[in-house]
C-alpha cells in the first residue's frame, strides 16, 4: 500500500441520512469531514462507502485540502473517514 494521504473538506458529499448522528446537526457549515486514504481515488471510494455517493473529482480537488487539521492531530492517520458533527466535540470515525 502506498503512503497515506490526508484531506479535510465540506460534508455536503458525506451526508448519510440514515445515520442518526446527522439528526442533531443544525448548521452544515459547522461540520467537517476528514479522510485518510492511499490516493484520491481511494478517498472517493471511502466517502462513497459511507454516504452512498462521492464528490466529483473536480469538487474534491477544489474544495478538499490536503492536510490533517487541528481536530485530527490527536488521531493517528489510518485509512478511513471521520466527521466532526459538532465543533465542540471530537471527530467520529464513520468509515
Amino acid at each position: 500500500m502506498s503512503e497515506l494521504q490526508l484531506w479535510y473538506g465540506p460534508v455536503d458529499s458525506c451526508i448519510k441520512r440514515d445515520d442518526p448522528r446527522w439528526d442533531a446537526v443544525e448548521r452544515m457549515d459547522e461540520v467537517a469531514a476528514f479522510v485518510c486514504a492511499s490516493s484520491r481515488a481511494d478517498a472517493l471510494r471511502i466517502i462513497a462507502s459511507y454516504s452512498g455517493k462521492s464528490p466529483s473529482v473536480y469538487h474534491f480537488d477544489n474544495r478538499w485540502r490536503n492536510h490533517w487539521p487541528r481536530p485530527m492531530r490527536e488521531i493517528a492517520p489510518e485509512r478511513g473517514l471521520w466527521i466532526l458533527f459538532d465543533l465542540r466535540g471530537q471527530p467520529e470515525r464513520v468509515a
